[in-house]
C-alpha cells in the first residue's frame, strides 16, 4: 500500500509540474502538439491563423497580448504581425508588426508579448508569423492535423497570394502552431 501511495504521490508531482507541449489557456489555437514544418522555399512567406468572429466576440473588450509558436529552424528573418478583418482569403489592415528575429530559439516554442496588445472587438484577427527564407528550411511548426478551417493559411511572396496550406499541397491536413493569448 505504501508502494501504491508513493507512486500515485509521484505521478502527481510529475503532472502538475510538467507542462507538455506549451500547454496555457490560449483564447485563439487551433493547434496541437507540434510535429514538424513544412519545407518552404528561398523567400518570403507568412503562416497565419485566421480567427472569424464567431471566436473573437467572446473576447470583445479584452485584448491580446502575446503570441507564441514554434520554430525548427531560425530563417533569415521572423516578424510576428496582426492583422485585422479583410476577406474570406485576405487579412484586412496590418494591426501590429514587430521584427522578433534575435530571440528566436530552435526546436521550441517563442512567445513574443506585443509592445502595443491589440484590442479585441469582435472582428477577424489573422494572427501571421513573417518568415523569410534565404535558402529552403522548416522553419515555422504544424501539428499533425487534420486541419480545422482557418488554422493553416500561407502567403507566398512568388505568386503574391494568401491560401490554405492544404491547398497549395493537396493532401496535407494541419495547423500552424501559432497562439494567441489574451487579457483577463
Amino acid at each position: 500500500m505504501k508502494k501504491l501511495t508513493f507512486l500515485l504521490a509521484i505521478g502527481l508531482i510529475v503532472s502538475i509540474g510538467c507542462k507538455k507541449d506549451n500547454e496555457e489557456n490560449f483564447a485563439f489555437s487551433y493547434d496541437g502538439p507540434n510535429l514538424t514544418g513544412p519545407i518552404l522555399e528561398v523567400g518570403y512567406h507568412e503562416a497565419a491563423a485566421r480567427f472569424t468572429s464567431n471566436e473573437t466576440s467572446a473576447y470583445t473588450g479584452q485584448q491580446l497580448t502575446s503570441v507564441s509558436f514554434f520554430m525548427g529552424v531560425v530563417p533569415q528573418k521572423v516578424e510576428v504581425i496582426i492583422y485585422g478583418e479583410g476577406s474570406d482569403n485576405t487579412p484586412g489592415a496590418e494591426l501590429y508588426r514587430a521584427n522578433v528575429t534575435t530571440g528566436i530559439q530552435v526546436p521550441e516554442w517563442n512567445e513574443h508579448i506585443l509592445s502595443t496588445p491589440i484590442n479585441i472587438d469582435g472582428n477577424d484577427l489573422w494572427i501571421s508569423i513573417g518568415l523569410t527564407h534565404d535558402q529552403q528550411s522548416q522553419s515555422i511548426g504544424c501539428d499533425a492535423g487534420p486541419n480545422i478551417a482557418n488554422g493553416d493559411w500561407l502567403f507566398k511572396s512568388l505568386d503574391n497570394t494568401w491560401s490554405p496550406f492544404g491547398v497549395r499541397i493537396p493532401g496535407e491536413s494541419v495547423n500552424w502552431n501559432i497562439r494567441g493569448k489574451v487579457s483577463e
